[in-house]
């Protein structure tokens, strides 16, 4: 500021104002000024403005779990972008972290509670998340992506996954299915727990029995709907459909079902849960639960900056809506 205010012969705190946009300044003053930065190559030095404005203009997007299963699920192909560039329409900067729950905590202490983050999403949502209960109790301006049963103070944006999953389960038994199976996402997760949940209500709704042979939880997200469905498939009473929880997990389950020369829907019918862009393009066609993946990181990303903003308070719960997209494997 100092070298500015030299060159366009100008006092230090005149240069400050035109910087931060202040009205208090004459229109050939702050021309001169400006002037002067651009030739200069001027910058605001990110770490002092935070000092004074307590913020940095960054925001954290956390999903606690590995690399690897970030990058093989297509769900989060879709979400990382929809955060990263509504962030960007706000003129903030995402920092994406990946930390497995036993690195969690040491997260928490060397980067969030260093103050390198104006605020956090958190993409997935775990039963037993050891750094939730220290982030609320920071204070820390949080938006979860999909709820948390246990801390209903938390703010998030989610889609109704037990309804949804009752539906697609009842659209099943309404198309004459009565041996039907689901293949849940890794049941650490609250969304695995809640379309589990909801397969059970459909099939009690329905007085149809719940058979624990016929609910299979994913060893992997890689493979884990193909080897999950030869489980099935190898009870001497095979399903006659499957309620999948993912659109992953129902990919797996019908290269699965036609390795074992299966037809589908005719000997096995299959949902989804997601409406991924490659739902269209399986062999057959697949029938699946549509959720708004791009719209919840937007929402997650719009609700975190109204929190720093205080523009809302008290707990914001957003709820956005499913549908049922019939095709051809169900």
């Amino acid at each position: 500021l100092e070298e500015i205010a030299e060159l366009a012969a100008v006092s230090r705190s005149t240069v400050s104002r035109v910087i931060n946009n202040h009205p208090n300044v004459r229109a050939d003053v702050r021309a001169r000024v400006w002037q002067v930065v651009e030739q200069q190559g001027y910058a605001p030095n990110a770490a002092a403005r935070s000092l004074a404005t307590k913020r940095t203009n960054i925001l954290g997007l956390l999903l606690p779990q590995s690399a690897r299963d970030t990058f093989t699920d297509p769900y989060f192909s879709l979400l990382i972008p929809s955060i990263t560039e509504t962030c960007s329409q706000h003129q903030r900067y995402l920092m994406l972290s990946m930390v497995t729950a036993d690195q969690e905590v040491e997260f928490y202490r060397q980067v969030l509670r260093a103050g390198h983050l104006d605020g956090l999403i958190v993409g997935v949502s775990l039963i037993d998340d050891p750094m939730l209960p220290l982030l609320l109790n920071d204070k820390l301006p949080l938006v979860l992506v999909g709820r948390h049963p246990y801390y209903p103070q938390t703010n998030y944006v989610n889609v109704d996954s037990l309804q949804a999953a009752t539906e697609a389960v009842s659209y099943l038994i309404e198309r004459g299915k009565q041996r039907i199976a689901t293949i849940t996402l890794p049941l650490s997760l609250i969304s695995g727990q809640d379309r589990r949940d909801g397969y059970k209500r459909a099939l009690l709704q329905h007085r149809l029995p719940i058979d624990p042979d016929l609910i299979v939880e994913i060893d992997s997200f890689m493979n884990g709907g193909y080897t999950a469905m030869q489980r099935l498939l190898a009870l001497p009473q095979p399903p006659d459909a499957v309620f999948a929880a993912s659109d992953s997990i129902a990919a797996g389950a019908l290269a699965a079902i036609r390795a074992a020369g299966l037809r589908v829907p005719e000997d096995i019918a299959v949902i989804g849960f997601d409406d991924q862009p490659n739902a269209q393009l399986t062999e057959p066609a697949l029938t699946t639960v549509r959720q708004p993946i791009t719209q919840l990181g937007s929402c997650a990303v719009d609700l975190l900056i109204k929190l720093i903003e205080g523009e809302v308070h008290g707990p914001q719960h957003l709820l956005l809506p499913t549908s049922l997209v019939i095709r051809a494997s169900a």
